[in-house]
């Protein structure tokens, strides 16, 4: 009995068709196995920018929660009174005479005085003699920082800051540039003591005519500003230093009322403390 050996090339016989099969097998597998790779990576960034805004938001509110927060507390410090005494501390510091000059005015002021006389019980008159003086003077104002009192609206939007009355300081007449200027007479010989006499008065003259001044509404503007960038000066301090926020981001507006204006806004009245029982503000 013949038997017929099968040798390698029998094993391989029809050889190349199951090459084939092998490779396009190891094809199929590496298809599956890189879309699935493909589908978990992009499962994974669904998933991902899915919870990227819910995180956002959850951020956001922890923001404004924190804001709000703080605006309560700053909101109760006005309410009892915390404001002012830091204020107080504040200024103590920084401004040792208690004083901020707010506004400064240059005049040249002009005094006249006139004198007649007659001799022989007034029967002989003679001429008028007639002084006049021209000198240049300086007038300053100032405002108290003891005694301010900060309210907040209650709509959070306005700080009511009031402040005691503008003063003036001593004016400051500039002695070297006065100018004088003598209409007499042969007939008088008593013109120095009559130059004498208006000198005498122009000290109280100046005081009178800075009082007048006062009223002034230019110089009051002056006055408010100077007052307003003092008052955010010390608010923006505070708030940021103890509260860890941007005072900017509050958006308050400063309101600065003095306690002898005649006339001010509706939404001022009732913040302002009452002094030896009357008011700082006039009622209207």
């Amino acid at each position: 009995m013949k038997v017929s050996e099968k040798g390698p090339s029998n094993i391989l016989s029809g050889g190349p068709n199951k090459k084939v099969s092998l490779i396009g097998l190891l094809i199929v597998i590496v298809i599956v196995i890189a879309g699935a790779a493909v589908i978990f990576k992009v499962t994974s960034c669904t998933e991902k920018a899915a919870e990227a805004p819910a995180k956002s938001i959850e951020n956001a509110g922890k923001v404004i929660d924190i804001f709000a927060s703080k605006l309560v507390a700053i909101a109760e410090a006005f309410k009892t009174g915390k404001v002012d005494i830091i204020y107080t501390s504040h200024v103590t510091k920084v401004y040792p005479t208690l004083r901020l000059q707010v506004a400064e005015a240059k005049s040249r002021e002009r005094f006249k005085r006139k004198d007649s006389k007659a001799y022989f019980w007034n029967s002989i008159p003679t001429p008028d003699v007639e002084v006049e003086i021209n000198i240049p003077v300086t007038y300053t104002y100032y405002v108290e920082l003891g005694g301010w009192h900060y309210s907040l609206t209650s709509d959070k939007k306005d700080i009511i800051v009031c402040v005691p009355r503008l003063k003036s300081n001593e004016p400051a007449p500039d002695i070297s540039a006065m100018e004088t200027t003598v209409r007499g007479s042969i007939f008088r010989f008593d013109e120095k003591d009559i130059e004498e006499k208006l000198k005498a008065g122009i000290t109280e003259e100046l005081k009178k005519t800075a009082q007048d001044n006062i009223e002034n509404l230019s110089i009051h503007e002056l006055a408010r500003v100077k007052a307003e960038e003092m008052a955010e000066g010390f608010l923006r301090s505070w708030i940021e230093k103890d509260y860890d926020i941007n005072f900017d981001d509050f958006n308050f507006k400063i309101v600065i009322i003095f306690n002898d204006e005649s006339s001010v806004q509706t939404k001022s009245q009732g913040f302002c403390p009452k002094k030896n029982g009357i008011p700082l503000t006039t009622k209207h």
